[in-house]
């Protein structure tokens, strides 16, 4: 029956990894449009506005006027033209950095007669003029930003673009017309385009179009005819489609108003939906890289495609912690703490839903095949499963983790333990225990080939040689394998060991090492130490085809044949601790993690694959004492008069093809002769710089782990007048004051030492204080975020209420207060299980956060309650807002409805936040005894 379900299950889509780019500006959450500058910076149209990332830090620039910035366009001289709301032109770099708009549209305010002209939403370049499309008025400019024509249609304008070379424009009641370089004329056999509205044109090779219909879908058009597209995609994929862009392959990205991104195969006929959020997708476009940047209310997401790596999870059946991936005669066993889960494996890709196998061993750490038979590490004891037939073959306080059939006598079974190791004996009557060495406590983890037994390695105990020896009590001996043979452990007493064609290795927090001539001694494995964190802990693998593979807790680093080690994945909460990777010869590699099970496509191109951008100086600012800060232009070396102030260096690595932290080092020519340490700090100041030549050297760790070096940054800090060498012979007259000056300039040369001694302390004492800073930053967040629901907790909820309440009262504002109760959520997690109840709440929670002013607080109250405080809320504007927070969660696919009681705090009656409390939830009491699913005042 196993079988046979194997047989039966499908190959599914698997769902790409991104990488996400959130602002962590203060800037209201709407975002519209995205494009990447020729120096690779990332640029956002917002409300009100355009952030910037320049690769460091998000800039958030104000646009001339108000309103949302829903078309961007960078051209090869850097400048970013924009489409806002009764404004267009373009934002251009100063020298010093900043940014400065040039608003086009007045000069054609003749042309619209004083009116004003609605929202810019599509900015063109075609032949040396730019096009700026508003809902009836169509505006062009040359590339000095003068006036080059406006077109005004009564009908809205549709699409307006290049078609087969050509700009063509959508002329709504006629059809297409083409711009002829003085004017647009009618295009012959386009009449189809007369009535419907066209927001995107693709050319395709044989001459014809794939046109987008908002609403509608697709469609081709070719000489004169347009044709429906056959089986192209359910009526909802259709129904979704937003505005797209052309990629590689024939295929076609669009944007969905439900979240989800849409790859459309024009071969196939085929959709894939990705889901990258839960709103709006405004536009999606392709990175300098080639990568897909799609832009919705959180911020950026990037994804490469086709995608280097997707990701199976619950809805395919992979459940708990992941620890080990075997691979046996064609099927994938994954051993994790929810036990074993199998799947058949076609060409390397898993059958999906992966099953759960009955097997009684609990929690499973690993599985071998031996002599027709499984042998399963499970939680408490070693097991054997032939066919059908499960037996305990070790005692039940064996607690097995890592197994290692002896390739030197196939007879020889290791077992590394959470107590150290054992040793059993296998044969064609079974299996029998010879002996167990080790103490409570000696976790063993990962276990590799010796002469005559095994290499031990220990999550806490170090490394171990373990040795058959039939005159030993226990079978065999079990010797520590510490400093004095070339392992040091590190603090925590880790040692991962790992088995490569080349030789053992051993990995430390000390470092990587490799056994040669009776010891082990440093080793990068070729190429590999440099790209480790310090302290980082590594286990490696190598497929028949030499491909390499490593990776730690939060890091898989890979190199194929021929290359360089790579970083290619880098942590994070949502992908949770890398346990185990498995690597098939010819095939895609997987990687086990929290409830997660990840596929490295190896057979993909490297398109999008994030090449390193540029690391440079952003910014350069003068301090002095009390006077503001002074930005210094970049566009050619500075000189700066000494003053004894600070100087400010600001880093850019536009390197977007994760969102992990970016890493930086610095190192002063003129003032030290090392590297900083490598700290995610992005800028850098110092301080009292004497007189001379400089230059600042930088470099940043890339996406694939590997270091980018930036061009030098020089500059020049130029003597003040009395420091000047011309100045000193007139004042040193005769033998005497020579003597005298080279007293002064030994004098000057021992200070200077001592203050860049000084310098280089103040510098250390400034890291230390931004990390120190940070980290409380870090643990302050932790401290007032719910676990669960990721919004604010019961803690933050008293103390944000305990803050307004007072400014309300004291300024006679209104305060609103609700609190919101799932409704029969006992049922619903007593009928669907608490996983379900879980996710409920989380996206309940979502709902809630979403539907809220940036200045609204939404907080877990405790179990099923959520409770808002509305700064400047009256009692009528909470009821609205209750009762929408209340339509939209019951109209929501989640399948529960929410009884909600609000208040209002009475700006002439002062209330303590008990009563306001209590007034809540009285009122969500009457809610709920009034039949739920209702907002009670």
């Amino acid at each position: 029956m196993f079988a046979c379900a194997l047989f039966a299950a499908v190959v599914r889509a698997e769902e790409p990894m991104l990488a996400r780019l959130s602002p962590d500006l203060a800037v209201f959450p709407q975002f519209f449009s995205v494009a990447q500058g020729t120096d690779r910076q990332l640029y956002v149209g917002g409300i009100d506005g355009i952030l910037r990332n320049d690769g460091g830090r998000w800039i958030w620039e104000h646009s001339p006027k108000p309103g949302p910035v829903r078309a961007l366009l960078v051209d090869a001289r850097g400048r970013v033209w924009y489409g806002g709301s009764d404004s267009f032109g373009y934002l251009q770099t100063l020298p010093t950095g900043e940014q400065q708009y040039v608003d086009l549209a007045p000069q054609f305010s003749a042309d619209l007669h004083g009116e004003q002209f609605s929202d810019v939403w599509r900015v063109v370049q075609y032949r040396g003029l730019f096009w700026f499309q508003a809902l009836r008025d169509l505006f062009a400019v040359d590339a000095q930003g003068h006036r080059v024509g406006y077109w005004h249609r009564d009908q809205r304008f549709g699409f307006v673009g290049a078609v087969h070379g050509d700009l063509w424009v959508q002329w709504r009641g006629e059809g297409m017309r083409r711009w002829d370089g003085k004017q647009f004329t009618a295009v012959p056999g386009t009449q189809a385009f007369a009535a419907p509205y066209v927001y995107d044109l693709f050319s395709l090779p044989d001459g014809g179009l794939l046109a987008h219909q908002p609403g509608k879908g697709l469609f081709f058009w070719r000489a004169g005819a347009t044709a429906a597209i056959a089986d192209a995609a359910p009526g909802d994929d259709m129904a979704h489609i937003q505005t797209g862009v052309a990629i590689p392959g024939g295929r076609f990205a669009f944007a969905g108003d439900d979240g989800r991104l849409r790859i459309f195969d024009l071969a196939q006929r085929r959709f894939q939906s990705t889901p990258i959020g839960h709103s709006f997708i405004s536009q999606v476009t392709l990175d300098r890289d080639g990568a897909l940047l799609a832009v919705d209310n959180s911020g950026v997401v990037r994804l490469r495609w086709p995608p280097r790596w997707s990701r199976y999870g619950d809805s395919d059946g992979v459940a708990g912690d992941v620890h080990a991936i075997d691979a046996i005669d064609g099927d994938l066993y994954l051993c994790g703490s929810a036990g074993v889960q199998s799947t058949h494996l076609s060409s390397g890709v898993p059958m999906l839903p992966v099953q759960d196998r009955k097997w009684s061993v609990g929690e499973c750490w690993q599985v071998v095949k031996e002599n027709d038979a499984l042998l399963v590490a499970g939680s408490l004891a070693l097991a054997q499963i032939t066919g059908d037939h499960e037996k305990l073959v070790s005692r039940d306080d064996l607690y097995p983790r890592a197994l290692l059939v002896d390739p030197a006598d196939r007879s020889r079974l290791w077992v590394g333990t959470e107590h150290g190791a054992a040793l059993f004996h296998l044969d064609a009557s079974g299996i029998s225990e010879v002996g167990e060495l080790g103490q409570i406590g000696w976790r063993a983890a990962t276990l590799a080939p010796a002469p005559g037994g095994a290499w031990v390695g220990s999550d806490n105990h170090g490394l171990a040689l373990a040795r058959a020896d039939a005159k030993a009590p226990q079978g065999f001996t079990l010797q520590p394998w510490g400093a004095d043979r070339g392992v040091l452990a590190g603090p925590s007493g880790e040692v991962q060991v790992s088995a490569l064609p080349d030789g053992v290795y051993a990995s430390s927090q000390r470092g990587l090492f490799r056994y040669r001539d009776g010891r082990f001694v440093p080793d990068d494995a070729g190429g590999l130490a440099p790209l480790l964190a310090e302290g980082e802990v590594v286990r490696l693998l190598s497929a028949q085809d030499d491909d390499r593979w490593a990776f730690s807790y939060h890091t898989v680093f890979r190199k194929a044949r021929g290359g360089r080690w790579r970083v290619v994945l880098v942590g994070d909460p949502n992908i949770g601790a890398i346990e185990s990777l498995l690597d098939e010869p010819g095939n895609d590699a997987l990687v086990g993690t929290s409830g997660q099970l990840l596929r490295f496509h190896v057979a993909d191109g490297s398109a999008g694959e994030g090449k390193s951008g540029g690391v440079r100086v952003t910014a350069m600012r003068l301090e002095r004492g009390g006077e503001p800060a002074q930005l210094l232009a970049l566009d050619r070396p500075p000189q700066v008069m000494a003053s004894g102030g600070g100087i400010d260096f600001d880093l850019g690595f536009t390197d977007f093809a994760t969102g992990a932290d970016k890493q930086y080092q610095v190192w002063m020519e003129g003032l030290s002769k090392s590297w900083s340490a490598w700290s995610p700090q992005a800028s850098y100041r110092f301080f009292a710089l004497p007189p001379g030549r400089y230059a600042l050297h930088i470099r940043a760790r890339g996406a694939d782990g590997g270091p980018v070096d930036g061009v030098p940054f020089a500059f020049s800090i130029v003597p003040r007048w009395y420091e000047r060498a011309m100045v000193i012979p007139l004042l040193i007259v005769g033998v005497c004051a020579l003597v005298a000056a080279a007293l002064i300039q030994r004098q000057r040369l021992r200070v200077r030492r001592l203050r860049l001694r000084n310098r280089e302390l103040d510098r250390l004492v400034r890291e230390r204080t931004l990390d120190l800073e940070r980290f409380n930053l870090r643990l302050q967040d932790l401290a007032d975020r719910d676990g669960l629901t990721c919004i604010a907790n019961r803690r933050r909820f008293d103390a944000f209420l305990g803050e307004c309440l007072p400014r309300a009262t004291g300024r006679g504002q209104a305060l609103g207060l609700a609190m919101v109760d799932v409704d029969h959520f006992k049922r619903f997690n007593d009928g669907h299980g608490h996983q379900a109840g879980d996710d409920i709440l989380r996206k309940v929670a979502c709902l809630l956060r979403d539907g809220v002013r940036g200045d609204t607080l939404v907080a877990r109250y405790g179990g099923e309650e959520f409770a808002l405080v509305a700064p400047g809320c009256d009692l009528a504007a909470m009821r609205e807002l209750a009762e929408r927070l209340r339509a939209q969660i019951a109209a929501s696919d989640l399948g529960v409805t929410v009884s909600i009681g609000i208040c209002a705090l009475d700006p002439g009656l002062p209330e303590s936040a008990h009563v306001l409390l209590a007034r809540a939830d009285a009122a969500l009491y009457r809610a709920k005894e009034g039949g739920r699913n209702r907002v009670i005042a």
